[in-house]
This record gives structure tokens, C-alpha cells and sequence, in this order.
């Protein structure tokens, strides 16, 4: 919870001045970002893996990204209520989730390396 008020936090910071739509915006261009990077870690991962390693790293990745998703979307819906704030609290949910597996994939590619 406490990264989630972080991104929240900086996406006000950074939309301080605009409309409520520049706020999602913003939390989108991050989320994105977070994602390009999860690409990346995986490939890098993938790539130093012997194929049974990666076949099962796949795997266990697109289970993570589904557990991913229900997650998000069961915490958003605690914290908005299911309300107008829900796309927004999902996409910020997803994003800190993401960003966690970023950091254990990476310390499991150093630790490979």
C-alpha cells in the first residue's frame, strides 16, 4: 500500500496544475514504463535461462500475470469501492505489482549470472 500512495503521490506532484484526466494520464505513461521494463527483464532472463529453465520461467510467468491482474483488480475494488476511482486504483495496483516482480526477476538473473 505504501508504494501505491507513492506513485499516487508523484503522479499529483507531476499533474499538480492539470485536470483530473492528466492524472490518469500520467499514472498510464507509467504503467506503460513499468511494463516495457518487465519485457525487458524477462527477455534478459529468458535469454540467460537453458530452454527447460525458460520453458518453465514462461509458464510461471504468464500464471504471475494473471495473479497479477485479479489481484489489482480485487484491491482496487477495496479501495474505490468499485466507484469512479476504480480504473484509476487498478492501473496504480497493477503498476506497483508489476514493479515488485521487476525487482525479483532481477535479483534472480544476478543471482544466474
Amino acid at each position: 500500500m505504501g508504494l501505491r500512495i507513492e506513485v499516487l503521490t508523484v503522479a499529483l506532484i507531476v499533474c499538480s496544475f492539470c485536470q483530473g484526466s492528466d492524472v490518469r494520464d500520467e499514472v498510464s505513461r507509467q504503467s506503460a514504463a513499468a511494463d516495457a521494463e518487465l519485457k525487458s527483464v524477462c527477455q534478459s532472463l529468458g535469454d540467460a535461462l537453458g530452454p527447460r529453465d525458460n520453458e518453465l520461467f514462461q509458464e510461471a510467468q504468464k500464471k504471475w500475470q494473471s495473479f497479477r491482474d485479479a489481484e489489482a483488480s480485487f484491491q482496487a475494488g477495496l479501495t474505490s469501492g468499485g466507484g469512479s476511482a476504480y480504473s484509476l486504483d487498478y492501473q496504480t495496483e497493477r503498476m506497483e505489482k508489476t514493479r515488485e516482480r521487476i525487482k525479483v526477476l532481477k535479483k534472480v538473473l544476478d543471482s544466474i549470472k
